[in-house]
């Protein structure tokens, strides 16, 4: 979708208009593809509350090297974000946190903000003004529990689960492993 600003001060956003069930202090990512249109700064949320309480995260799509700014707003607890490119302009931007105790009604937001850093931190949704021509290009909007954002997972009016994500050599791949021994080392904190 081509997101737009109204000329004036306001959140330019776009978001899902009915809420998701969400469990208190539960972690959750929002994510979203972004591509740059004629405005460089995007943001990503997970709010409760309509902007009270939740976890933003500011991207700058010309400098994509991390979140500019990150921030939670009332009993948000943030736990991180990540911009993750795609080829060709096209960024996956997300934002990770928990909300407690403020309901259970959750909304994923996404849209266009005024600039890198210094942006209002007291709701989920950035204001600024706009002069009413700054557009940019969003998709695959998703909001999920847990601490990552999982491959795209197209839905129509009802959320869905993804089977698990499965690798499996085959064809030559397999024959060329099955012909020779391998040690592997994983190591992690």
């Amino acid at each position: 979708a081509k997101l737009t600003a109204n000329a004036g001060t306001a959140a330019h956003v776009l978001f899902n208009i009915s809420s998701i069930t969400v469990v208190s202090g539960t972690v959750y990512t929002a994510s979203v593809f972004v591509k740059k249109g004629n405005h460089r700064y995007v943001f990503v949320t997970y709010e409760v509350a309509s902007g009270v309480n939740g976890v933003t995260a500011i991207f700058d799509l010309d400098n994509p090297s991390a979140a500019t700014q990150t921030f939670s707003t009332g009993v948000g607890s943030l736990v991180g974000s990540s911009i993750i490119n795609q080829g060709g302009g096209v960024y996956r931007i997300s934002v990770t946190g928990s909300v407690t105790g403020a309901g259970t009604s959750g909304y994923f937001v996404a849209g266009l903000v005024g600039a890198a850093t210094g942006n209002p931190t007291t709701s989920t949704e950035p204001s600024w003004t706009a002069a009413g021509t700054e557009y940019g290009y969003f998709f695959g909007a998703q909001l999920e529990p847990g601490l990552f954002a999982t491959s795209y997972i197209p839905t129509a009016a009802a959320s869905v689960t993804r089977a698990d994500d499965v690798v499996q050599f085959t064809g030559a791949a397999l024959t060329a492993l099955q012909g020779s021994a391998a040690s592997f080392i994983k190591e992690w904190t």
